[in-house]
């Protein structure tokens, strides 16, 4: 299982291995927005180089007074970008490739 993580982190799922861990502490999660296509990410208001574009990057609703303590889970967790957007009830989380899976941690 190990290696089946590790591989899948190279590949570009490192956001949903870390998701998959972060759900498991947190509760039910409901991801807003994903991978996006060039054209989306623009109609959005996207970034040029968002994390959305390559798979890496995942908004998640998060009620405004629940914010701070999902941003630290996050964190914990392994989330390279954790920024809330707290009056519109998310919080954007990012991952960069890393060279092994992200970890539950302990």
């Amino acid at each position: 299982m190990e290696d089946l993580l590790a591989g899948m982190a190279q590949n570009g799922f490192s956001i949903a291995v870390a998701a998959y861990f972060l759900r498991g502490d947190w509760g039910p999660i409901h991801i807003t927005s994903g991978y996006r296509c060039i054209r989306h990410n623009a109609e959005v208001g996207g970034v040029p180089k968002s994390r959305h574009l390559i798979g890496a990057a995942a908004d998640i609703a998060v009620p405004q007074s629940k914010q701070s303590l999902f941003v630290n889970l996050a964190k914990k967790h392994g989330f390279d970008q954790v920024i809330p957007y707290r009056h519109r009830g998310f919080v954007h989380l990012g991952i960069y490739s890393r060279t092994q899976a992200p970890q539950k941690p302990h």
